[in-house]
């Protein structure tokens, strides 16, 4: 079945939100995901077909913090007579903690399917359009 929707979050669309209907009970087998475009509008897709098979759903919506890589900027120290210094390298610190996965920009409670209070109905009549709108 076709489903789609609009994510919103105080008010706003939600660009590039992942939006994923779990299935309830383990019925339907498949999860089916989407990605929200600019308007914040989302088609979800399962790995075999677009939409989603008929039945009962729960929701989690998470957007993350796109990091855009810095551009790699080649540098070369000169030392006092103008010849090429390499830069030392340092090891890692094998007690170091690593570094933080990508931060989500919605509310936590969003991105746990039993916490986040969304759910869908998907039927084979429809329509099956689904707006969520998030709230803190």
């Amino acid at each position: 079945m076709p489903v789609s929707g609009k994510v919103t979050y105080r008010g706003k669309p939600v660009e590039g939100a992942i939006v994923q209907f779990k299935p309830v009970g383990g019925e339907p087998a498949q999860p089916a995901v989407g990605k929200s475009g600019v308007d914040g509008v989302f088609q979800l897709t399962t790995r075999e077909f677009a939409g989603a098979v008929a039945g009962k759903y729960q929701i989690t919506v998470m957007k993350y913090e796109s990091k855009q890589p810095a551009a790699a900027e080649k540098s070369s120290a000169t030392g006092p007579s103008g010849e090429n210094v390499e830069e030392k390298y340092t090891p890692p610190d094998d007690n170091a903690r690593p570094a933080p996965g990508p931060k989500n920009m919605l509310p936590a409670k969003y991105a746990d399917a039993s916490k986040s209070g969304l759910t869908a109905d998907v039927t084979p009549r429809g329509p099956n359009e689904f707006d969520l709108e998030l709230v803190d």
